[in-house]
């Protein structure tokens, strides 16, 4: 609101044109003010300093007075002026009479500096003059602390500065007053005592000038009467014991808050268990997928052999009955009765030699067949064993499954555990996590045990059994080959024998007999082959049935393991989405934490800073008031301390800033400076 600041400068306006005069000092010391003037150049640059001092006298007397000058005029009359050291001495006539000294320096109470812009750059006064554009001034106001007075607290500044209509428009100033004086605009502020300010003027210039800047501080003195507080105790009493109120419920707040921490660092960690327990899950279940895949692998390998296995089947029960076979055994009769006619001394050896080479070849020729499927029946063990390890891979499995399923229902419950206790505080969209998370792993534990069911469903121990057998079998059945295969080809066998035959003649009847033994053991042995043949093949037929039977059972199982392992993925994965949002939420308690905390010592300040708030009332406004009274405050003399002044009073001013076609004043032909000391009298005195 502008009416107290106008009011104020009105106030200021009278103490600058009506001086107060203090009561009446010895009859031999008239009442004595101290004017004392600053001008500057427009940027503050060099500056002059003088004091007019002003004496009222009753009588004609002589006036001492203190003070360093370099020069002292008398405005007054021709009276000279005696100057000793500090003190200066005068003869006076009744009335007013008036001398002023020159100051090499001052420390003013105020440190004032003045900046100008032009479309928002920093320019110097005499690079403005003339120019046109939006222009910004900016008084800054300092305490000085080098002043050795206490004026800065006790005296207002007032404040004006005067613009030409048509060289600046649309006149702003925000913290002052802006009004019409003629055809100028003149700017006023004012600045309390104690107070350090930031003022601003803006206009659009058309070829700036403007007038000085006057600045006049004076003893802030102002009778605004007696206040009524009452309203103010009230109020005051209101806030204090809304300030209590607001302590009280930030402890309650605090409280709740605490407990909440509490809580969230027990979902915390709760959620650390679960999180942990899934990751263990998450790598359970990978491993149990590379498993599956390794069984289903060795299940096709199994599958794969046995079909191949079962190509040779034809061959071994051909070699097989090849052997058993009655024209097989007619040649073994043949040969055996070529061998008897052949060891009879009546008849000719070399004759008979060539039909025991041909029996020979026929029986060898005869068990090319047999040694063939027995060498099948070596490959199709060979891809048995590896088979073998597959099933006990199943049997592995199989063991592990009751743990998993154990290990997934603690999981469940520890899930719905959690959701229940934390129901209160959690998010419908964490509860719907949970429960989707639950569900899943339901769903997870129901396809374990029908993949348990399934595994139970498999005789795995007959397979195991069957394969024994099957191994047994064909170790026999090799045996009986070796040996065989001795018989033929042996150190000892048919063959040799006959090549010591035609060698050696003389040995034939020990190679007849040992050629009949060797006979009767092949034809012993391939009776034996032929029946371990089909006992071997029922057996096969059993394998291959229960093969068929796994087959289709693991890929019922390997199904089930798939979505187990893919629902344990998700599962982790959005628990993961989870425990992330419940840290978030742990980091935000804590952040709420430290607000209470903070609001807290706020609140207690604010209780301990309001308490007996409404019995200070009268105190502080008229501590408040005071600064305006500026009862009983002398000011003390700006020249000397030995002076007693009634009225100490500044005026400064910075120098206008001038179009540079302007004409120049008379005074300045003249040699007269503006700011001489009769003109500073006149502005004084208002002429």
């Amino acid at each position: 609101m502008k009416t107290p600041q106008r009011a104020l400068a009105l106030v200021l306006a009278l103490a600058l044109l009506c001086f107060t005069a203090a009561p009446a000092q010895a009859s031999t010391q008239p009442a004595k003010d101290e004017i004392i003037y600053a001008t500057y150049d427009a940027d503050g640059g060099s500056a002059a300093f003088s004091v007019v001092n002003r004496f009222e006298l009753d009588l004609a007397q002589q006036i001492t007075d203190y003070g360093v000058y370099q020069q002292i005029t008398n405005l007054t009359s021709t009276a000279p002026i005696a100057v000793s050291g500090d003190e200066i001495t005068v003869q006076a006539n009744a009335g007013v009479f008036y001398y002023e000294g020159v100051l090499s320096r001052a420390d003013l109470p105020w440190l004032i500096s003045v900046e100008y812009r032009l479309s928002g750059t920093p320019v110097s006064p005499s690079n403005l003059a003339g120019r046109s554009g939006p222009v910004e001034i900016t008084l800054r106001i300092r305490e000085n602390a080098e002043c050795a007075g206490d004026y800065f607290d006790h005296y207002a500044l007032s404040i004006t500065a005067a613009f030409d209509e048509a060289n600046c428009k649309s006149v702003q100033a925000p913290n002052g007053v802006v009004a019409s004086a003629g055809s100028k605009k003149q700017v006023s502020f004012t600045v309390m005592p104690g107070s350090e300010a930031d003022l601003t003027i803006t206009m659009d210039a058309i070829q700036f000038a403007m007038d000085p800047i006057s600045i006049n501080g004076v003893p802030m003195s102002m009778d605004v009467g007696s206040i009524d507080t009452s309203s103010l105790k009230e109020e005051m009493t209101d806030l204090e014991q809304g300030a209590i109120d607001l302590d009280d419920g930030v402890g309650e707040l605090h409280s709740g808050v605490d407990e909440l921490a509490e809580g969230t660092v027990e979902l915390s960690d709760g959620s650390s268990e679960v999180s942990k327990a899934m990751r263990t899950l998450k790598s359970a279940s990978s491993t149990l997928r590379s498993g599956n895949e390794q069984v289903a692998e060795g299940i096709g390998e199994l599958t794969d052999a046995a079909a191949l296995l079962e190509s040779y089947h034809a061959a071994l029960l051909s070699g097989a009955q090849a052997l058993t076979d009655p024209s097989t055994q007619s040649l073994l009769a043949q040969a055996n009765a070529g061998l008897n006619a052949y060891a009879d001394p009546n008849t000719g050896l070399p004759a008979k030699g060539a039909q025991l080479s041909a029996g020979v070849r026929q029986m060898t020729d005869a068990m090319s067949p047999l040694v063939q499927a027995l060498e099948l029946t070596a490959d199709f063990i060979d891809k048995l064993e590896s088979v073998t390890q597959a099933v006990e891979d199943c049997r592995d499995l199989a063991k592990d499954l009751p743990d998993a399923g154990s290990h997934l229902s603690t999981v469940i419950d520890m899930l719905s555990a959690a959701k229940n206790d934390l129901s209160a505080i959690m998010t419908p969209v964490a509860r719907a996590q949970i429960d989707i998370a639950i569900a899943l792993l339901s769903d997870a534990h129901g396809k374990l045990g029908d993949m348990q069911s399934g595994l139970e469903r498999i005789d795995l121990n007959g397979l195991l059994n069957q394969r024994d057998q099957l191994l047994s079998l064909s170790a026999s059945l090799r045996e009986k080959a070796n040996e065989m295969n001795e018989a033929l080809y042996g150190e000892n066998g048919l063959v040799a024998g006959a090549e010591a035959y035609v060698a050696a003649v003389n040995d034939y009847i020990e190679l007849v007999s040992a050629y009949q033994s060797g006979m009767n053991q092949i034809n012993d042995g391939a009776q034996q082959l032929s029946q371990g043949t089909q006992t071997y093949l029922d057996g096969a037929s059993q394998l291959y049935a229960g093969l068929d039977t796994l087959e289709e059972s693991y890929a019922q199982m390997s199904s089930g393991i798939q979505s187990f392992t893919g629902g344990v993925t998700r599962l982790a994965n959005n628990y993961a989405s989870l425990d992330e949002g419940i840290q978030s939420l742990v980091d935000g308690v804590d952040e709420l934490v430290e607000g209470v905390d903070e609001l807290a010592s706020g609140t207690l300040e604010l209780r301990e800073s309001t308490a007996g708030a409404g019995d200070r009332v009268d105190e502080e406004v008229n501590k408040a008031l005071d600064k305006f009274k500026n009862e009983n405050y002398a000011a003390p003399s700006f020249t000397s301390e030995k002076n007693h002044p009634a009225l100490v009073q500044f005026v400064i001013k910075y120098k206008g800033i001038s179009l540079p076609e302007q004409p120049l004043q008379a005074s300045a032909a003249t040699g007269e400076e503006d700011n001489s000391s009769l003109n500073q009298l006149r502005d004084l005195l208002g002429g």
